[in-house]
């Protein structure tokens, strides 16, 4: 892996695994992980055994923040996925729907936002751009 690579620099999240499951019927392997704090790639390199390994700088937690009466769709809406799919209600033990960061962050993983831009606002140190962001999405048309 050179410094070109399409991996490069980048935002991640250091998780723990907490359980896995492997589908009888299809093989699928099913991973449940618990995501702790997000962190900003500064290097990637590979060594000579083939070993990937990256410097990386821990991000701030976004700070909890009341949802507005204007971001009251985020809340909503997701409460709706849950209900809907009682399985991605069961991944989280104590949702949060009054804390706005804590809706961004669990729409970021479900929405199909390319990677790029979820990067960009991964990076902020608040979640107002990623409300922002969001709610233009449940605004308008696609």
């Amino acid at each position: 892996m050179d410094d070109t690579s399409p991996i490069g620099a980048g935002i991640g999240t250091r998780v723990t695994i907490e359980d896995f499951n492997v589908a009888s019927d299809s093989g699928a392997l099913t991973i449940t992980v618990c995501g702790h704090e997000s962190f900003v790639i500064d290097t990637i390199k590979e060594n000579s055994a083939g070993v990937v390994e990256a410097v990386c700088q821990t991000l701030p937690a976004w700070p909890e923040r009341a949802v507005s009466n204007d971001a009251q769709p985020l809340a909503e809406r997701l409460l709706i996925m849950f209900e809907r799919y009682p399985e991605l209600s069961s991944l989280h033990k104590k949702p949060n729907f009054d804390d706005l960061s804590w809706l961004c962050q669990r729409w970021l993983e479900l929405l199909p936002i390319p990677a790029s831009e979820k990067q960009v606002l991964m990076a902020a140190h608040t979640c107002s751009d990623t409300a922002e962001y969001l709610l233009s999405l449940m605004k308008e048309p696609h």
